[in-house]
């Protein structure tokens, strides 16, 4: 008779334990698809910025360096891509010197920056904010 009872307590706990695995299986399925869904809504909502650098024949400071320390700053509100993409909301000028080479033959009709030496990094701090604060600039 106490083998009945240890044995029907074993099957109790047994049942119990896969009801608990399958509720832990199917969470996680749920915490995985709204991970997905926001990480794919946040993604969809940032800001695409375009970069373009000049070709670099006089560079007076790091310009990569300076796109790296802004994207940085504001990696998780602005996308940082080529300047051939689609759909900008706003372009970036990365020359390296006073002759601004990155900025010719460009069209001017999107929000922009154009950077030209190590002291336009606050500028650039500043239009970026005003993009991810009022949407526009």
């Amino acid at each position: 008779m106490i083998a009945k009872k240890v044995y029907g307590d074993d099957a109790r706990i047994e049942a119990r334990s896969s009801k608990l695995e399958a509720r832990v299986s199917s969470l996680h399925k749920r915490a995985s698809i709204q991970a997905s869904t926001t990480t794919n809504v946040h993604f969809y909502l940032m800001k695409k910025i375009g970069i373009k650098y000049c070709g670099g024949c006089n560079p007076s400071y790091e310009r990569v360096e300076m796109v790296h320390r802004a994207q940085s700053h504001f990696g998780h509100r602005l996308l940082f891509v080529h300047h051939d993409q689609k759909d900008l909301d706003g372009m970036i000028f990365m020359s390296g010197c006073q002759r601004a080479c990155a900025a010719g033959n460009s069209s001017r009709s999107m929000p922009h920056c154009s950077v030209t030496e190590n002291s336009d990094f606050e500028a650039l701090m500043d239009w970026l904010k005003s993009l991810t604060t009022k949407g526009d600039s």
